[in-house]
């Protein structure tokens, strides 16, 4: 029951976060709980698509404290089409260099990146498209993951 109340909650606070600038046709970053990222708790975004022509750009971002004690990060990303259509996709996001150095830009110990996840994207159909990421790390819960987003940009 828990997971489903921060499922729910997580979509409402994405759609409320929802922008448009910088020529992002969706943007949303959601804050994960300070307790831990609990694997089995996955992030939902709700994107309304429109456009079966044009070309996209995904991005995922991630925000981490210093204390964070791995230099990646393993996510499952289910993308979940209007027609019920499911693909399911393993990354791994590398956050930190052999020597334990961010990568990311960071400031008052806390670290953003942004993954390209996919380029040249197509959506074959109208309708809402949904996006769950969860974390696919062995810790849970995953400590010091602080944000998780996605952005989709139009291709020029």
């Amino acid at each position: 029951m828990i997971k489903v109340r921060i499922a729910i909650g997580l979509v409402l606070i994405s759609m409320m976060t929802v922008s448009c600038h910088r020529g992002y046709y969706f943007e949303s970053v959601v804050t994960l709980p300070v307790e831990g990222w609990v694997s089995e708790d996955f992030v939902s975004f709700e994107v309304m698509v429109d456009d079966t022509i044009g070309d996209y750009y995904i991005d995922i971002f991630i925000r981490n404290d210093g204390r964070y004690a791995y230099s990646n990060l393993f996510l499952f990303i289910n993308t979940l089409a209007p027609t019920g259509a499911q693909i399911q996709d393993t990354i791994e996001c590398r956050l930190a260099d052999k020597s334990g150095k961010w990568l990311g830009r960071g400031i008052g110990g806390q670290y953003s990146f942004v993954i390209p996840y996919k380029n040249r994207v197509r959506f074959p159909y109208k309708g809402l498209y949904r996006f769950e990421i969860e974390q696919g790390m062995r810790e849970d819960p995953l400590l010091f993951i602080t944000d998780i987003g996605i952005s989709i940009k139009a291709g020029e």
